[in-house]
């Protein structure tokens, strides 16, 4: 059951993510002049990065009870997020020819967007349980 608004937006981070390994992100031609497909299952790295993205955020969904730890593991999955940009861009770099990035690379923006609203989301709760703790 959701609890709260973070939920959704962990979930739609995980979701994307996920997303990023079936569609490419970057599209250019290797030495040989072949187009290659960068995208979440192009090598081991970028695999294991963004598994371990989807499984963090995944993680975090169902700590609703504990916010200091979910808000730890937003941060931990924003932080996993921009390793993974750090070996795209490796790998965008070991491509010789031309390309261009494909409308999907916007999941990974859209990752961390959903992953900083959820972190904005704990925070507004923590402030309304802190709130009514002091009215009491």
């Amino acid at each position: 059951m959701i609890q709260r608004i973070q939920s959704i937006w962990f979930f739609l981070a995980a979701v994307c993510v996920l997303l990023t390994m079936q569609f490419s992100t970057y599209a250019g031609a290797d030495a040989t002049g072949l187009l290659q497909l960068i995208k979440g299952t192009s090598n081991t790295f970028l695999v294991i990065i963004t598994s371990m993205v989807a499984v963090v955020s995944m993680i975090a969904l169902f700590l609703f009870k504990n916010r200091k730890l979910q808000i730890k593991i937003s941060f931990l999955a924003i932080l996993i997020e921009l390793i993974l940009l750090f070996f795209y861009y490796s790998a965008i770099h070991a491509l010789v020819g031309n390309g261009a990035f494909t409308v999907t690379a916007l999941l990974h923006a859209a990752v961390i967007i959903f992953l900083l609203l959820a972190a904005k989301g704990i925070f507004s709760d923590d402030k309304l349980i802190k709130d009514s703790n002091r009215l009491r």
